[in-house]
């Protein structure tokens, strides 16, 4: 039998081999940070001012700022800018579904400004985590006192007096202006996916042509217990001709209530002109159903 003698590697080798596999490394490493990060999804995807619209002229007096914005996560509050100087920080006061961008956050603030002149007002949304998401501004020139204005409404028409709780009889003294609405469906779903529609087209046609803002108003109430939402304004679209119509998905609205029974959608429309003032509101309909999807159901 032959012996086999072990020889030791060559040291140069050796080095050879270790600093190769250090370089090899090192640009493995290297490429990885140069590899572009995944950027985690915006929790606000947009915001609006509502009042005053951009180019708006107002009056040296106090002015009701009116916005909202659209987080799929949250929203923890707005800052309230004009010409880049801090305002206020205002909490949300309402929230609404926003549909595929989430809940609509929506807020006010009575500003007074100082003197006539040309100022830019911006509304930044912050998180809840204390990101800022995307901002809104609008310039607004603020006329003398003596000026006349044609004053725009301030935001959104309020609920005077609680809607009546059943509907009442369409007659014209209680709906005028307006026809019955229509829906895209008498039974919506909620929860978890397989069941259709989840979405509520409601179409409503006002005569009057002096209406300015058409907004729908609705809320949920669970039928067995009477539990309900606080009312919820959506302002609705014109489409032309004196009808309107507005797509609302009322999924957020159904997890805030916590219920899986099923629920009735109360519904209700109010019409104002140019000056904010009342023209009519419809008595509430309780036309439609909405329920937990339970797949195989719909």
């Amino acid at each position: 039998m032959r012996n086999i003698t072990l020889r030791s590697a060559d040291p140069r080798i050796m080095r050879h081999v270790m600093v190769t596999g250090l370089l090899t490394i090192s640009v493995v490493l290297l490429g990885a940070c140069d590899l572009p990060a995944t950027p985690p999804p915006a929790a606000i995807s947009n915001t609006w001012i509502d009042a005053p619209e951009d180019g708006t002229t107002i009056a040296l007096a106090p002015y009701t700022v009116v916005f909202h914005s659209a987080s799929v996560m949250g929203l923890e509050e707005f800052e309230v800018r004009v010409d880049d100087e801090l305002l206020a920080s205002v909490a949300p006061k309402t929230t609404g579904p926003g549909g595929s961008q989430g809940t609509l956050f929506m807020a006010d603030y009575e500003w007074h400004p100082p003197e006539p002149g040309t100022y830019e007002l911006v509304i930044q949304p912050i998180d809840q985590y204390g990101d800022y998401g995307p901002s809104a501004l609008a310039m607004v020139t603020v006329a003398g006192p003596a000026a006349q204005i044609e004053q725009l409404p301030t935001g959104l028409p309020t609920l005077e007096l609680a809607p009546t709780p059943t509907p009442t009889p369409v007659t014209a003294a209680s709906l005028p202006g307006f026809n019955t609405p229509s829906y895209s469906a008498t039974q919506v779903y909620w929860g978890r996916r397989g069941c259709s529609p989840t979405d509520l087209t409601v179409e409503i046609m006002h005569s009057d042509p002096t209406a300015y803002s058409i907004v729908l108003f609705y809320r949920l109430v669970v039928i067995d217990s009477g539990e309900k939402t606080d009312w919820m304004p959506m302002p609705m679209s014109p489409l032309g001709g004196g009808y309107f119509n507005l797509m609302l998905n009322p999924e957020t609205a159904a997890v805030g209530l916590g219920s899986f029974s099923p629920m009735m959608i109360d519904i209700q429309v109010v019409a104002t002109d140019q000056s904010g003032n009342e023209l009519g509101r419809t008595p509430v309909y309780s036309d439609v159903m909405l329920d937990y999807c339970v797949p195989g159901s719909s």
